[in-house]
């Protein structure tokens, strides 16, 4: 018998042990019938139902499981195979006691489960997760005595577009992603490490339709659908080597910095002692393909977008008062446009204290498809981009360029020409089947700045507002099918028309339209618009091109909430979910984590209705814009049948309700969280003030 499989052996039987011994305690200080803590999640306790299909609720059904999970331990040493994969399968069971031990901990100090990562929090990352956006995630865990270096190596994962499991107290210092959402906890120790574990099984149920007690499935699905790896800080006991062996035989390789000497398993549990080595060996152990890394000096992917640098950061910005910005694409014939190219026209780089410069981004493109309506979509895209740049934010305000530059994005080597490399690797990564040729300038000379925007710069605003506003339901002839984030979450089909977006809240009528011009497998089906049921929003095509995805017939109502007959996302911005009395609807949204009033009590209960990937009556997976786009319920009263919605989203949705409804007393009348949470109440308000959907049939 080898080393590992010794020191993997005995370390498993020590986490049982301490875990009985936790139970025990437990047990006789509240009684076997005590709740377990810490409810932020639907899959209770997530490794053990993922790997086993075992509920447990109390404090009997962990004593219950752990006796089922002893028997993958041999009862004796020398029972025991030399076969190191088996010795390696010892780490589940690892892992589930230690589960065990935390849970039974939380009872008497709630701050033991500190660490872990609660479903909604999944969700809001679903789409990047299973859109292919997040090129997998870095686990770091264990004894950290350099903090900075730490961090450092976060900010590497992070600029491979991964997402980082980090410390919880580091978490809560970490600065250079603005507290991205791409940035997780997972508790203190190498213990509770073990969190990270529990949000990938979980995305596997949540994403994967992996099916809880299918071990090969969730194994299968982390192994394949997840870069991952994970960092392993301090010297290791037989306790940790036994965790770490179930991290690779989930698929996650581990490389520690403590020496590992007989232990070591090529390409699976590594060493390195050397901090400025970590990230380097860490992605090129977890597989992440070349094509998805970036020469680019500044990391640039989606958890740095919507981050706002803080004044006291910002070393350069453009178009904050007077300052005068363009971001702008234009066509022109293949002869004038030399692919790749970057000018910069003024300074070469962001000058440290100029805080109000003038700037214009100029995207020339060419391409047999390309046409007027692409050419606007990819203009409206160049912000975007650059805003995807780490500390860099780049707004439209008021039809204005703001763009604030950080000093650690210039310390980075953030320059005019990177800022021109990053609008130029969008437009071939986006729209590369229909742009054949690039060519990006940066202009930041005032003259040259203001000449081009007196020139040009509104009249094509208009013009590109025009192209992509006036497309309706009513008046196109293709609607399309969204099938982005099948690959890591099969058997889920949002359907996309210029009113309905994509239950994620991110694809747009334009974006899928262009999409599926630029390239085959860009994830969108093209289908007929033509309905049998305008009220409803029926369409044959749809029907068969859904059938021709699924397996399965299907009649989806585009705009039925009711009964839309659409497989669910599991990580839509809203769901509409029919009231209990059948007479409204109550929406759930995603930035909103309180309850819900209703027989859904949560954002995180709707959603885990969807995790089947079926249709189900009386709740839909929408897109806020959906809901003010004059279609929603359209053959059941509109907007008049919500009663109840968070108020963040109340106030975002703003005056459209009043408009749309045709009553400038609507959003009034539509109750929130500030008002009650208590369905009854809800519904006695809403008939007090004769709301419209008390004053309609029930649906």
């Amino acid at each position: 018998m080898s080393l590992l499989t010794r020191l993997v052996y005995g370390g498993t039987e020590a986490c049982i042990h301490r875990a009985q011994n936790a139970i025990v305690a437990a047990i006789e200080e509240y009684g076997a019938r005590t709740e377990l803590p810490f409810r932020k999640t639907a899959y209770f306790l997530p490794i053990i139902y993922a790997l086993t299909g075992a509920e447990c609720h109390t404090l009997e059904d962990l004593l219950n499981v752990l006796e089922d999970i002893k028997k993958n331990l041999p009862a004796n040493e020398a029972d025991i195979t030399d076969d190191t994969k088996d010795g390696l399968e010892y780490g589940l069971t690892a892992l589930m006691a230690s589960e065990i031990t935390a849970y039974c901990r939380g009872l008497a100090d709630p701050e033991a489960t500190e660490g872990f990562i609660a479903d909604y929090q999944l969700r809001k990352t679903g789409f990047d997760f299973c859109s292919l956006k997040m090129n997998g995630a870095y686990i770091i865990s264990g004894v950290i005595t350099d903090e900075q270096g730490v961090n450092r190596i976060a900010e590497q994962y992070l600029r491979q577009g991964a997402g980082v499991f980090l410390p919880t107290a580091i978490k809560a210092k970490y600065t250079p992603g603005h507290g991205s959402e791409w940035v997780l906890p997972c508790g203190e120790s190498k213990e509770t490490a073990f969190y990270a574990v529990s949000a990938l099984v979980r995305m596997a149920m949540m994403f994967g339709r992996v099916i809880p007690g299918d071990k090969a499935s969730v194994i299968r699905y982390i192994d394949e659908k997840a870069y991952c790896c994970a960092n392993v800080f301090g010297e290791l006991n037989s306790e940790d080597i036994a965790v770490c062996a179930g991290f690779i035989t989930l698929g996650i390789p581990v490389l520690a910095n403590a020496p590992l000497n007989e232990c070591v398993l090529p390409g699976s549990f590594e060493s390195e002692s050397e901090f400025y080595s970590f990230a380097e060996r860490s992605v090129k152990m977890n597989g992440l393909p070349e094509y998805k890394r970036s020469d680019i000096p500044v990391g640039t992917n989606d958890a740095y977008r919507f981050e706002d640098v803080e004044d006291n950061e910002i070393a350069y910005a453009a178009g904050t008062d007077t300052g005068r910005t363009w971001a702008m694409a234009l066509s022109r014939q293949p002869e004038s446009v030399t692919d790749r190219l970057v000018e910069t026209v003024g300074s070469e780089r962001f000058i440290s204290g100029r805080k109000d410069e003038h700037l214009f981004v100029m995207a020339e493109i060419c391409g047999e498809k390309l046409n007027d309506i692409a050419e606007a979509v990819i203009e409206k895209k160049l912000p975007e981009w650059i805003d995807s740049a780490e500390g860099v934010s780049c707004r439209v305000v008021n039809g204005k360029m703001v763009l604030k530059v950080s000093n650690t994005a210039l310390r980075n080597g953030f320059t005019p020409y990177i800022l021109g490399r990053i609008v130029y690797d969008g437009i071939k990564t986006e729209f590369g089947g229909i742009v054949d040729k690039a060519q990006i300038s940066v202009i930041s000379d005032a003259e040259k700045v203001g000449k081009l925007i007196d020139r040009v710069g509104m009249l094509k605003t208009l013009q590109t507002d025009d192209k992509t506003g006036s497309i309706r339901d009513d008046n196109c002839d293709r609607f399309y099918i969204c099938a982005k984030c099948s690959a890591r979450c099969p058997g889920r089909y949002c359907v996309i028309t210029p009113s309905k977006q994509g239950g994620c809240g991110r694809i747009d009528y334009i974006t899928a339209m262009i999409s599926y011009r630029s390239s085959e497998e860009s994830g969108f089906q093209e289908v007929s618009a033509e309905c049998i049921n305008k009220d409803r929003g029926i369409c044959p095509d749809v029907n068969r091109g859904l059938k021709d995805a699924t397996g399965t017939e299907r009649e989806a109502a585009l705009y039925d909430s009711v009964k839309p007959g659409i497989p669910q996302i599991p990580f839509a911005e809203c769901y509409a979910i029919t009231s209990p009395d059948r007479q409204g609807i109550i929406i759930a949204y995603k930035d909103y984590d309180g309850i819900v009033p209703g027989n859904i009590s949560s954002y995180d209960e709707a959603a885990h209705t969807a995790d089947r990937g079926e249709p189900v009556e009386g709740i839909e997976g929408v897109s806020a814009e959906f809901l003010a786009s004059g279609k929603f319920m359209n053959a059941s009263g509109g907007i008049k049948r919500i009663i109840w919605m968070p108020k963040s989203l109340k106030e975002r949705l703003g005056d459209r309700l009043d408009k749309i409804s045709d009553d400038s007393n609507f959003s009034y009348q539509v109750s929130d969280e500030t008002r009650s949470t208590d369905f009854e109440r809800v519904a006695d308000m809403a008939r007090y003030q004769d709301h419209p959907a008390y004053l309609m049939e029930k649906l």
